[in-house]
């Protein structure tokens, strides 16, 4: 069984983000509304690096994994709302992967926002820009899921509380590959996540994701590419 917790700030935590020593990037200065975003490299075996407003953000690893789990805590980099010019470079490389609709980022001010680069078809890769809800629920825990894995065309969700056997429906239905379900509101517990595009079915020793969730937490757990298989990754969202 996988575990995560995330109160337990002694887990070791695998960082997708390497913006968190940057206030704002250039351009967001002078009064100018802004909105906050975080990059996921989904690209397995392949770090990123990423320019943003004409500033070096860094290089973005893809995560390792701590016994089948890849985690990460929110890590946002403040930007000018209303268009920032992004940049995304596989290392090794001078070719910008940002496709043409976010190359000049248009985000909502006052927002999270995350993008997602990952496989979209053969050798060719793209980008999923997901907008994250950061206002709590009372006493309550905000849960999502996003499906950016290519080999997944239609990811169901079990959600149950630890050492519940799924049944019946899923918690969230299919969701397709691109796209992230709505966020669906449980009472803070441990529980067990299934995400069926882990190649397992409901195989409890392969299949299952458990998470400790907090009151007031908000978290996207996404299910990326991997090789011939596809994994688990829980960001928080507030």
């Amino acid at each position: 069984m996988r575990v995560l917790k995330f109160n337990d700030r002694t887990t070791r935590i695998v960082l997708l983000i390497i913006f968190g020593a940057w206030g704002c990037a250039v351009g967001c200065s002078g009064g100018s509304q802004s909105a906050m975003l975080r990059v996921v490299n989904g690209i397995w075996g392949s770090p990123l690096n990423v320019t943003i407003g004409g500033a070096s953000a860094g290089s973005v690893p893809y995560s390792s994994c701590v016994n089948g789990v890849c985690t990460a805590l929110s890590e946002y980099v403040t930007v000018k709302s209303g268009g920032v010019n992004l940049v995304v470079e596989q290392e090794g490389s001078s070719t910008n992967i940002v496709p043409s609709q976010f190359q000049n980022l248009n985000l909502q001010p006052n927002t999270r926002n995350t993008i997602v680069f990952c496989p979209v078809g053969g050798t060719a890769i793209g980008a999923f820009l997901f907008q994250d809800d950061d206002t709590p629920a009372a006493n309550s825990v905000k849960l999502r899921v996003a499906n950016v894995s290519i080999n997944v065309p239609s990811m169901p969700a079990w959600i149950v509380v630890s050492g519940t056997q799924p049944s019946g429906n899923p918690t969230i239905a299919n969701v397709p590959f691109g796209s992230a379900s709505t966020y669906i509101t449980f009472s803070p517990n441990t529980y067990d996540i299934y995400l069926v595009g882990l190649n397992c079915g409901l195989d409890s020793n392969c299949g299952d994701v458990t998470a400790t969730l907090q009151a007031n937490q908000n978290v996207t757990v996404y299910l990326l590419w991997e090789g011939n298989g596809s994994r688990p990754t829980i960001l928080a969202d507030n």
